[in-house]
């Protein structure tokens, strides 16, 4: 089976994608686990980040591993929020596993599917693993010229010449720049 490449990306050739059956080998399987999940999500947001939106804050969220068996010993019970139990051994599990794929992750070469800009932008994240926002991306366009936006990654861009030049990370080859204002 070919394996998804993080942090964000799907193989490039029909036969590859094929292996990866996201709707069929996914949320055809469990449809109602994942609604159950996504619901958890949304109600431990309100708990954990009133008023802010649908988002996972990593620093609040730290011992998988503990709370999943404390969640797994009560399983077949409701919790006190009226979730199941089990449905946080599934939000705990999913992301024990995301984080674990995350520590592990090799990126790929510059030839490979992820483009430059993603793999650059992704760095601006808190933990250094989403694809940046279109927000971002404009923000990004407005502060700098053509020829500064190559050296990121974007626009039209020769890759061998910018992988020539990084000395940072590999992850995050322009890792080094950020841009001004911005903290990496």
């Amino acid at each position: 089976m070919h394996a998804h490449t993080p942090p964000f990306t799907l193989p490039d050739d029909a036969a590859s994608r094929k292996t990866v059956p996201i709707a069929s080998g996914l949320i055809d399987y469990f449809p109602d686990a994942l609604i159950a999940v996504a619901g958890l999500s949304f109600i431990a947001n309100a708990q954990h980040n009133p008023g802010q939106h649908l988002h996972w804050d990593r620093s609040k969220s730290t011992d998988h591993d503990d709370c999943l068996m404390r969640h797994f010993m009560a399983r077949g019970t409701i919790d006190t929020d009226k979730v199941r139990h089990r449905t946080k051994v599934a939000w705990r599990a999913l992301a024990a596993l995301q984080e674990e794929i995350e520590r592990d992750y090799t990126a790929p070469s510059w030839t490979d599917s992820i483009p430059a800009e993603s793999a650059y932008l992704a760095s601006f994240s808190p933990n250094g693993s989403r694809i940046a926002t279109a927000a971002e991306i404009d923000a990004m366009r407005d502060l700098l010229s053509a020829e500064e936006l190559k050296g990121f990654g974007i626009g039209d861009v020769d890759h061998v010449a910018a992988k020539a030049s990084c000395v940072a990370d590999p992850r995050h080859p322009l890792h080094h720049m950020t841009l001004p204002g911005r903290e990496l």
